[in-house]
């Protein structure tokens, strides 16, 4: 029985410690810990696809235009999508169906960005210079991309 019970502990253990081998653990770095990001991957596309209460990107222009491509869809920030593989640097089109502002950035919250407003949209980042340069998603008010949109490192 002592053995049974050993064995299970270690098994508890090892178990414990692969969120952190896979790096799924907070790194700090900087005011916030940097971690990997929670949200919902998919084919799909348009606008109605999104639902309430999230905000969702898209991995073509306009929506995916009608394609079946993938799409990504979260209700909280996503500071460092580069710690998930396949969804940094990979948005086209945005949609926000939140009750608070998103802010898109280029890098961990500096360089080129732009902010959407609660139930806003963009048909193409093209034109903020940020397709497929998008790195950083904050969710909530206290995030804005100041006018010029750029934030400096």
């Amino acid at each position: 029985m002592r053995l049974r019970s050993f064995v299970v502990a270690g098994f508890a253990a090892a178990v414990a410690l692969v969120p952190a081998v896979l790096g799924h653990a907070a790194v700090a770095d900087g005011p916030e810990a940097r971690t990997v990001p929670t949200f919902s991957e998919e084919l799909g596309s348009g606008v109605e696809r999104c639902p309430v209460g999230q905000f969702c990107w898209y991995n073509a222009p306009f929506y995916n235009q009608g394609q079946e491509n993938w799409m990504w869809r979260s209700s909280n920030s996503q500071p460092d999508l580069g710690r998930s593989p396949g969804s940094s640097d990979e948005a086209e089109s945005v949609v926000n169906r939140t009750d608070e502002q998103i802010t898109l950035y280029e890098h961990w919250r500096y360089g080129r960005c732009v902010t959407v407003p609660p139930g806003g949209r963009i048909d193409d980042l093209d034109a903020f210079s940020l397709q497929n340069n998008v790195t950083s998603i904050h969710h909530g008010n206290e995030f804005s991309c100041p006018s010029w949109g750029y934030v400096a490192s």
